[in-house]
């Protein structure tokens, strides 16, 4: 049977052909000392089953993900950059998981032949970004788990805010992903944005 190409996404989506995620929300609010000075992250929900063909992908780096020139498509306001890659998961000092892109691929981002996993991340401004919705179009080749790939950091009057939105999309079944084009499509505030990125063939 020929694999369904499936929408995943982080906002609320259809059933059938176009299935959503919605990246989760860690349950508790970062560790920080008795000021807010330094955010400590809290560490990402487990990964979700996804009964789908495609990805969402929405992308938001950490401070130890390698800087680089930004190139692509101008993205909504306080979007500051998206990248792709292999997920990067180093332990904080207080043992809490933080996710993000150590080495981020070129533009335009090509995963190589035989890839199993795509994640993607994209830095936002905190006093301009409340929400980020991320999804990816394409076809993988078999069902999908998401597992988010978010950093949240004390702002504003102490509260906790997604300072990174992202997602590490793999098959369920531990095959490589199918080769071909995906996309990303973000949206902040209604703007929206659509970075291409490709799985190269063998």
């Amino acid at each position: 049977m020929t694999p369904k190409t499936v929408l995943y996404s982080l906002a609320l989506l259809p059933a059938a052909l176009l299935l959503a995620a919605c990246a989760a929300q860690p349950a508790g609010a970062p560790e920080t000392g008795s000021a807010p000075v330094a955010a400590e992250p809290v560490a990402a929900a487990p990964a979700a089953a996804v009964d789908s063909t495609s990805v969402p992908v929405s992308n938001a780096a950490g401070a130890e993900t390698a800087a680089g020139p930004e190139a692509g498509p101008a993205l909504p306001p306080g979007v500051r950059r998206v990248i792709f890659g292999t997920s990067y998961k180093p332990r904080s000092a207080t043992g809490v998981p933080r996710c993000s892109i150590q080495v981020p691929l070129d533009e335009p981002p090509v995963f190589d032949a035989g890839a199993r996993e795509v994640a993607w991340i994209a830095m936002v401004d905190t006093a301009v970004v409340a929400d980020l919705k991320g999804t990816v179009v394409g076809d993988s080749g078999g069902e999908l788990a998401m597992e988010p790939c978010e950093i949240y950091a004390v702002c504003g009057s102490g509260g906790a805010c997604r300072a990174q939105y992202g997602a590490v999309l793999r098959r369920q079944d531990g095959q490589p992903l199918r080769p071909g084009t995906y996309r990303l499509e973000i949206e902040v505030a209604g703007q929206k944005a659509t970075l291409p990125f490709e799985v190269a063939a063998q």
